[in-house]
């Protein structure tokens, strides 16, 4: 039981969230490293697009006449 004498799981049913495991998890993060720790991160592999070198208009024009 928490301060406002609910359950975890009690918490996740009103909230819909899949398992009182997930609060507990959340509630160890927030207690050891504050509000900032329980933002999301970034899942999966970055992407391996390169960047494409931009040439201003002006110089693609003068690359041709002249």
């Amino acid at each position: 039981m928490n301060d406002f004498g609910v359950t975890n799981t009690q918490v996740a049913a009103v909230y819909n969230i899949a398992s009182p495991y997930t609060m507990d998890k959340w509630l160890k993060q927030f207690e050891e490293n504050g509000v900032d720790d329980l933002e999301p991160n970034k899942k999966g592999r970055p992407s391996m697009k390169k960047e494409t070198k931009k040439i201003p208009v002006e110089g693609f024009i003068r690359g041709f006449t002249g």
